[in-house]
């Protein structure tokens, strides 16, 4: 390639890259303009717990907005509600607490998601202080990588206002979490808040476990360093399989090996500064297991759903709930030893209509197969566990067999109250195939195959 042609190129490049900022900054004015002015009326013969609540999205001085913007700008960007949500605020948080850097955004002399989260930081702070914070960080984050400029917003947070930052330390420790996501060919992502001497703790047990799985499990070998600390992972899941590994490499009696009772640890001469375990034990492991390890291994149910052909030996997917389809060959390596129920299938065109209005455990059953996640437009939350709501009102004086699948279908509980309210149209052309109107006038077609928008 020629120096001309790579020059133009890369002039090409650059001129994206501020295409995308500006299409960015604008995406977070309409978003802020849109939300403060989206408000829906109830009319009169509702029942006043449908009416509209205002809710606070962003921090002091944010307008407040209706709890039904979520929904609409959900089905408009193609996202979840939650998500929805999160740019809400964020948009509202930079427009009226950090109005240098809202400008500066405007201008394209800064990253939108950049920009954004340095105000996130901000949110708990006075509007005052905050905006004079997002401007001293403003004037020397073009320098600093994503997590240096996040790293220097934090810094400046404590250093105007430390109880302010002690305050916002403590409720992040309570917002600690643990989130198993976004399935992905027989894989899913684990994402966690955990406080950082415990994510030390996880980080430094992750590595012993990954070096010791080489030689406890002959598939472990010659895997890649990540794979091993993915594997070491889900070693943790089944706290008796690790500890094995740990008796095992600390010199102590093999798993089962209950004759001999194996070495005491010394006495740490600092355990009383240490966190105290609930078993007494004084050393870093906890002597013998005497206890077989699948009795000891943690019980979960997951629910995988195997098409009729596969019984005959042909190949199709299975279908692991709350997660995605994978192979057969990948589910047979996963089970390996795991215990396995197997319960009957329901035929979903065998489901006959009832008459109560709370469907029966069976057709409950039905309809989460059918959508296998909320009812609503780009929802990703999983069914089991949601209300099932009658898209056709129930009547008590009505006819009978209202209850069925082609009347059922799972919400969550806001949806469900959006459309109980009238907000939000919803009818099932089939079961399985739910059509939305949205309060403006957008029509969204919502299958176990995913969202549509018609218009």
């Amino acid at each position: 390639m020629k120096t001309t042609e790579a020059q133009h190129l890369a002039d090409q490049l650059r001129a994206n890259r501020i295409t995308k900022r500006r299409a960015e900054a604008d995406e977070l004015r309409l978003v802020s303009q849109l939300a403060v002015g989206y408000h829906l009326d109830t009319e009169d013969e509702v029942h006043e717990a449908l009416y509209e609540q205002d809710l606070r999205v962003g921090g002091e001085g944010c307008p407040l907005i209706s709890e039904w913007f979520g929904l609409e700008l959900a089905g408009l960007l193609g996202c979840t509600t939650r998500q929805a949500v999160s740019l809400t605020g964020r948009a509202l948080n930079l427009r009226y607490r950090h109005p240098t850097l809202w400008t500066a955004v405007q201008q394209l002399q800064v990253d939108p998601h950049r920009a954004a989260a340095a105000a996130g930081r901000c949110e708990s702070l006075p509007r005052e202080v905050a905006d004079a914070l997002s401007t001293r960080w403003l004037k020397q984050q073009h320098r600093l990588s994503w997590t240096a400029s996040m790293n220097l917003i934090d810094k400046l947070i404590i250093e105007a206002a430390p109880q302010l930052a002690a305050e916002e330390e403590r409720r992040t420790l309570e917002a600690r979490h643990v989130s198993i996501y976004a399935y992905r060919e027989g894989s899913m992502q684990v994402s966690a808040q955990l406080d950082v001497l415990d994510a030390k703790y996880l980080d430094a047990a992750i590595e012993q476990i990954a070096a010791l799985l080489p030689g406890a499990d002959p598939t472990a070998a010659g895997v890649s360093k990540a794979e091993l600390r993915a594997r070491a992972l889900g070693a943790l899941a089944h706290p008796a399989y690790a500890l094995a590994l740990q008796q095992q490499a600390a010199g102590q009696p093999a798993l089962l090996d209950a004759a001999s009772p194996g070495p005491i640890a010394d006495q740490d001469p600092d355990a009383e500064r240490h966190r105290p375990h609930p078993a007494g034990c004084t050393g870093h492991t906890c002597g013998t297991i005497t206890t077989p390890l699948e009795k000891l291994r943690p019980v979960t149910q997951v629910f995988v759903h195997i098409p009729a052909a596969s019984l005959a030996g042909l190949d199709g997917p299975a279908r692991v709930e709350g997660a995605g389809s994978l192979t057969q060959d990948t589910l047979r390596l996963l089970l390996g030893d795991k215990q396995v129920v197997v319960r009957p299938v329901i035929d979903l065109p065998e489901i006959p209509a009832e008459d109560p209005y709370r469907p029966s455990h069976r057709l409950r059953e039905a309809v989460i197969q059918i959508f296998p996640t909320d009812a609503f437009p780009y929802s990703q939350t999983p069914s089991r566990g949601l209300q099932q709501d009658h898209t056709v009102a129930y009547r008590a004086s009505g006819p009978p067999g209202q209850t069925w699948t082609g009347n059922l279908a799972p919400l969550r509980t806001r949806i469900h109250r959006a459309k109980t309210a009238g907000h939000w149209l919803a009818h099932l052309q089939s079961p399985g195939c739910a059509l939305w109107r949205s309060p403006l006038g957008y029509l969204y077609r919502v299958t176990p195959h995913g969202t549509v928008a018609l218009n």
